[in-house]
């Protein structure tokens, strides 16, 4: 298998204490630094041609806890795309870690959504984030996004980057496709809630068909009351990893 060096440059003057590492989808996103701890700012490693992953730069502390690389704002950051194309170089620039700012201040890249409401849930208050485009008001074919929390702007996001649905919505509009969206964000319970059978993420008990349910019975008459009647030809439910 080729061998990958990955390099890491640091913000100046941010050398932080512990053992900085490299983790991402080759390795599961191990949480410890096993045999890919930076020594003078490099990690070798031999991965199989043609691999696609994702990496991110961790720092272990020396009381155990860890600290992922994050944004100049203290958010989270996107990984590192890494492709295999034989022996390489691959630099790793961190921008900075993540933090109690929490992203508070980054710039917003993607539109947020125009209206958020709480509905009751069996699982406790349910955020609903909605949009529509410009100058459609009434009844539109509706689209449901799991994970909302990734769905529009980036501060709320897992991976440092958002769905940028309203942009690609907004397009749709523009081009005769108009459509409303709405996005539910989704906390800890995600592996219950999306997964439709017990397994070791979700305690062994799937909450799934009781949310597949709430959106039947809660959330779409909500927005019917809301909005107007939709057609069941004219909704859609959509999502990524387990939410798709």
């Amino acid at each position: 298998m080729p061998e990958v060096r990955f390099r890491l440059h640091l913000p100046p003057g941010s050398l932080p204490a512990g053992t900085l590492f490299l983790t991402g989808d080759f390795r599961g996103w191990a949480a410890e630094p096993g045999p890919f701890a930076f020594v003078q700012g490099e990690v070798r490693a031999n991965l199989p041609d043609g691999t696609l992953t994702g990496v991110k730069v961790r720092l272990h502390h020396p009381d155990g806890t860890v600290t992922e690389e994050g944004d100049a704002w203290g958010g989270r950051a996107p990984a590192h795309p890494v492709v295999v194309r034989g022996p390489g170089l691959v630099e790793l620039t961190v921008a900075g870690w993540q933090d109690a700012r929490a992203g508070q201040g980054r710039p917003v890249r993607s539109a947020p959504p125009r209206q958020e409401v709480t509905l009751a849930a069996p699982w406790g208050p349910q955020r609903v984030r909605l949009w529509w485009p410009t100058g459609h008001d009434g009844p539109l074919p509706l689209l449901i996004l799991h994970d909302g929390q990734n769905v529009f702007d980036e501060g709320p996001t897992f991976a440092g980057e958002s769905w940028d649905a309203a942009g690609a919505a907004q397009t749709l509009a523009e081009a005769g496709w108009p459509c409303r969206v709405a996005a539910l964000p989704v906390n800890e319970d995600r592996s219950r809630r999306y997964v439709p059978f017990p397994f070791e993420l979700n305690a062994f008990a799937s909450g799934a068909d009781e949310y597949a349910d709430w959106l039947r019975d809660a959330l779409l008459p909500d927005l019917r009351e809301r909005f107007g009647p939709v057609p069941a030809s004219h909704v859609a439910l959509v999502g990524s990893s387990f939410g798709g």
